[in-house]
């Protein structure tokens, strides 16, 4: 947990939803809840009138008049004169804002008095400046931490919208949403927000290319980010090609052009936490530091010359993701295959409505919490912040097959689909006898998975998405096994075999575990879960004959992780396994009362 985050005892959804309220409308459900939050609760009260003040002081800079501002300014006639002009030369040092935080409090009482009547005869918005420097200056939010994570997850991937991976001819992802120092974030178009443990918000506009440096920053291969830097938060840097910008809080944006034909970079301040004070500086790689205020943008061309441009427009470089969607999800199904083509802020009614045939689970996708492709036979998270599990008895190893698990077909990176019949695929050759298939297409509803891959759903995200909190659920497919062969390897039929394992949890705990649709237990050793069965039954498998298992697993209201694991247990790769019909079913809201 941050300690950043003043509120740590306010679930993290709450205070999203508190901030939220003072961006946007809210849908009557997001009302309700605030309301009956602030109604009950004295912490909701004291953040919700502490956002108040915040978002009073951001809300000012662009609602006062500039002879407002003119009164500061004379004002702070004591104070010493260090905005710079951009372009000039200034000694590479780190900037200390303490110093311009004690010269903002050095503000006689008389200016807000004057900046008060002022008020009255020119509207609220001189009213909220002259407050605003009575208390203090501008606060930028920083974003909660709220994730109990390993120490080396020094960022996360917060939120996406419309994200599409920069990749070759097979589909990739993070494992988790979870960053750490040296991992790459490739995207070829879309919006995502990466937020550091600090409460540091980056959002990256694809195409773009971003490697997590530190816990104090990243650097910005090409493409175009946002920064916004809270008012708590230590320096944080962004690197580029041309040199190293390093901010304190406020707004800011950077644009990396990297190509054979055109390298420059641009750096624009929207917005710093005092007025016509540096808010940040860039040291370029050739030496030499150039300070920045509000207001300045800079464009450095390969030669490192420099050049003063015009501020581009804020809403070019949002400080906020779109608002994700929040209305009752009206049906009792939720089919687990839909979410692998929808972001995290698309509201479940909107991803059930959204088939895409073959589409890639990924850790981008709404609902979907980690995707581990290999490796089965280590300890592994079930999520980021869930508990480690090793799969290694019932048959987890450590290869690996190209392809993630996907939608209605086995692999997504093959279009072979999801069919349980027991009976070969049908096809038929051409006069050489080549394979002819035909156009592959949807015959069952479901979700793939290749060998040792593990595919772990966020149970409460997914509620979210549907304003379903606390309900109880289950997790039901009508066969699951190894599915179909288009033109079955002849050692398919006797060396094809896997297990699958089904587990429901928390952050805390293992709730229960099915082997082959079987309930089996579940052991725990130092910290470390795994399956508890003797060696027969969990060398047995299923295989390649036509016998599929039903699964049905009851889902508490309590459970925040549900995990779908193929486990290889033949001697070749041919265990391509189906959960046909995969599915959530909605308990109904009577059965939370049980």
């Amino acid at each position: 947990m941050s300690k950043h985050n003043g509120h740590p005892h306010l679930p993290l959804d709450l205070q999203k939803l508190i901030q939220r309220s003072f961006d946007e409308p809210l849908d009557e459900v997001e009302v309700r809840q605030l309301e009956h939050a602030i109604a009950n609760d004295v912490r909701a009260r004291e953040m919700y009138e502490e956002v108040a003040h915040l978002h009073a002081a951001l809300v000012s800079q662009e609602q006062t008049s500039e002879f407002c501002r003119k009164v500061v300014q004379r004002e702070l006639q004591s104070s010493p004169e260090v905005a710079v002009a951009p372009g000039q030369d200034e000694p590479s040092t780190v900037l200390y804002w303490d110093g311009f935080l004690n010269t903002a409090r050095v503000f006689p009482l008389r200016a807000a008095a004057v900046l008060l009547a002022l008020g009255v005869g020119l509207g609220c918005g001189v009213g909220i400046l002259a407050a605003v420097i009575v208390h203090g200056p501008p606060q930028f939010l920083s974003i909660p931490w709220e994730w109990s994570v390993p120490e080396e997850v020094v960022a996360r991937i917060e939120s996406t919208q419309g994200v599409k991976w920069q990749v070759a001819e097979n589909p990739e992802t993070p494992p988790t949403r979870g960053l750490r120092v040296g991992q790459e974030i490739r995207i070829e178009e879309g919006l995502l927000q990466v937020t550091y443990r600090s409460g540091v918000s980056v959002i990256l506009q694809g195409p773009a290319v971003y490697v997590i440096r530190s816990e104090g920053g990243g650097k910005l291969f090409s493409g175009r980010l946002t920064a916004v830097v809270p008012s708590a938060s230590p320096v944080f840097c962004t690197e580029t090609p041309a040199g190293v910008l390093k901010t304190g809080p406020g707004h800011f944006g950077v644009d990396v052009e990297n190509s054979a034909s055109n390298r420059q970079v641009a750096v624009h301040v929207f917005e710093g936490h005092l007025y016509e004070m540096p808010s940040a500086q860039f040291v370029r790689t050739s030496g030499g530091g150039i300070k920045l205020v509000a207001g300045d943008s800079i464009r450095l061309d390969q030669d490192q010359s420099v050049t003063s441009i015009d501020v581009p427009h804020r809403k070019d470089y949002p400080i906020r993701m779109p608002t994700a969607h929040r209305e009752l999800y009206q049906e009792q199904t939720i089919f687990l295959g839909n979410l692998f083509d929808d972001c995290q802020s698309q509201s479940l009614t909107e991803a059930m409505l959204s088939d895409t045939y073959q589409a890639a689970a990924e850790t981008i996708d709404l609902g979907v919490a980690a995707v581990h492709d290999g490796g089965l036979d280590l300890d592994v998270c079930l999520a980021e912040d869930g508990v480690l599990f090793n799969f290694s008895n019932v048959g987890g190893g450590g290869s690996a097959v190209v392809g993630l698990p996907s939608n209605d077909t086995y692999r997504s990176n093959l279009g072979i689909p999801i069919r349980t019949t027991g009976e070969d695929l049908p096809y038929s050759t051409n006069a050489d006898h080549s394979l002819v298939l035909g156009k592959p297409s949807k015959i069952e509803e479901g979700v793939g998975l290749s060998s040792n891959e593990l595919l772990t759903f966020d149970l409460d995200e997914i509620r979210r998405a549907g304003a379903l909190t606390g309900r109880a659920m289950r997790f039901v497919s009508d066969r699951a096994g190894i599915n179909d062969r288009e033109l079955p390897v002849e050692t398919s039929r006797t060396k094809a075999l896997a297990n699958l394992i089904v587990v429901v949890s928390n952050e805390e705990r293992v709730l229960s575990a099915y082997l082959n649709g079987q309930p089996v237990d579940v052991a725990k050793q130092a910290a470390v879960y795994s399956v508890r069965v003797d060696e027969e039954r969990a060398s047995s498998g299923l295989r390649y004959d036509g016998h599929f298992v039903e699964i049905d697993v009851p889902i508490p209201a309590e459970a925040r992780f549900l995990t779908l694991v193929s486990a290889s247990l033949g001697a070749d790769v041919h265990d391509h396994v189906v959960f046909s019909g995969a599915r959530l079913e909605i308990e109904p809201e009577a059965s939370i009362a049980r």
